[in-house]
């Protein structure tokens, strides 16, 4: 629901594997649940959620782009990509559970031919073959979500809590002499200095006569 297309929801409880079914237990409390913030769920719905946050500050179409199949298998695999090419979001989502099986999975069109992915839940990394495929390997039905390594920074994932900085060596230009503005820009904050000085004086000596 994270990585598709509208806006995901989720239901309370769900992060902590609460079961809901019948009363109380469809509007219990959570803090006398253990709550978990190591819990599976809770881990999986915080990378993906922190990705999706990433793929949004990185290009604002990201969320009303709508999301192109890829593959799927049978019945139980699934693959989208959501987002400009570059910036994009490529999910391998599996209804086998827990239970299902190891096998590889081939991905077309996952990304231009080179490119560098890096799968989110387990920080390892692929590169897209000359045709823009890349090969999954799939086991436990776990989920596998990749993206453009080159613009992981400042993800928060995997490594990348830090933003890339780009400067400039182009020499800054100035209408006015920085002595002129140093000197206009002290010249205000002494005047807003007097006059909050003057209106505490004021106020003062207006209390007095309270």
């Amino acid at each position: 629901m994270i990585l598709s297309d509208g806006i995901p929801k989720m239901y309370y409880g769900q992060e902590q594997h609460l079961n809901g079914t019948l009363a109380p237990y469809n509007r219990q409390p959570l803090w006398p649940t253990n709550y978990s913030t190591s819990a599976p769920l809770y881990t999986l719905t915080a990378t993906l959620n922190k990705l999706r946050n990433h793929a949004i500050s990185l290009s604002s179409t990201y969320v009303t782009s709508q999301s192109q199949i890829l593959t799927t298998t049978g019945t139980s695999t699934y693959v989208a990509r959501k987002g400009v090419n570059g910036q994009h979001i490529v999910a391998v989502l599996s209804n086998q559970g827990a239970n299902g099986g190891a096998y590889t999975l081939n991905i077309p069109g996952a990304a231009d031919k080179g490119t560098n992915l890096t799968e989110v839940t387990s920080c390892k990394t692929v590169v897209a073959d000359d045709s823009g495929a890349i090969t999954v390997d799939m086991d436990n039905g776990a989920v596998k979500v990749f993206f453009p390594t080159q613009n992981m920074a400042g993800s928060m994932l995997c490594g990348y809590d830090t933003a890339v900085v780009t400067t400039s060596s182009a020499t800054p230009t100035s209408t006015a002499p920085p002595a002129a503005t140093s000197k206009k820009s002290g010249a205000r904050k002494d005047l807003s200095i007097s006059i909050y000085l003057i209106l505490g004086v004021l106020g003062a000596f207006s209390w007095s006569w309270v």
